[in-house]
């Protein structure tokens, strides 16, 4: 395999993101915490990749700081290789059919959301373009519990508020009715959230959200819901797993 890590083309630079200066919550309760981005830029016969990594570094619990970090350098890298081999595969192919033969695209980029001593949640924007009609984007988010360096669910943000589900879908159908022309159906294939359904916390609640194609065209792209905590009726700090006291 590949050495991807190959000095003469691996290029760094280091973002420093002084927790102290963006909120306040991350000095009082993770002070110590910083990312640095490593920028991976690497040309290969048939892919320019393009790739920002964070590395999370002073968390106060090694062995979770460096399982998020695995986690972090797995995903990026396993999405870099795939486009490698598929993107070798059409070269193969455009050599055989004796086509112009041009490049794929791999990019990576990274988005925080929150931080706290109990979670901490961000997202990687992966986008890839294989020369078709468009590049693709995806966003996957990274929930984890710094307790157990565990990735969370939505449903782990509750307790004993079992009505969170529906709720969310009622929020989620009422913001969706205010623009229903912009969804597929009216926005009538929308039924309910998953239980693994993709998200993202923020310091006033999260944000749910359905990938390119889910819910509507192309054009509008990722459908994102803000769902504040005022939409739950009677919830408290004792209903809130990483936000209370617990």
């Amino acid at each position: 395999m590949k050495n991807l890590f190959t000095p003469l083309f691996k290029k760094y630079f280091i973002l420093m993101i002084i927790l102290f200066f963006i909120l306040p919550v991350f000095a009082i309760e993770q002070p110590d915490v910083k990312v640095e981005i490593k920028n991976f830029q690497e040309e290969y016969p048939a892919l320019v990749a393009d790739l920002q990594i964070p590395i999370f570094t002073g968390f106060s619990n090694q062995q979770i700081q460096e399982k998020i970090n695995q986690k972090i350098e797995q995903d990026i890298y396993g999405f870099l290789n795939q486009l490698v081999e598929d993107s070798n595969e059409y070269l193969k192919m455009a050599q055989k059919e004796g086509w112009d033969s041009r490049k794929y695209t791999a990019q990576t980029n990274f988005q925080f959301h929150y931080l706290s001593s109990k979670v901490l949640s961000f997202s990687i924007i992966y986008y890839y373009y294989t020369l078709g009609a468009h590049g693709m984007t995806e966003q996957v988010s990274y929930n984890f519990d710094l307790g157990t360096g565990e990735s969370i669910q939505i449903g782990d943000l509750f307790i004993n508020y079992s009505q969170y589900k529906e709720l969310i879908n009622q929020e989620i159908k009422k913001q969706i009715l205010a623009e229903k022309e912009l969804y597929f159906n009216e926005g009538a294939d929308f039924k309910s959230i998953s239980e693994d359904q993709p998200f993202f916390l923020e310091y006033d609640g999260l944000t749910a959200y359905f990938g390119l194609y889910e819910l509507a065209p192309f054009a509008f792209g990722i459908c994102y819901f803000k769902l504040p905590f005022g939409i739950f009726p009677g919830l408290s700090s004792d209903n809130l797993k990483y936000f209370g006291n617990h």
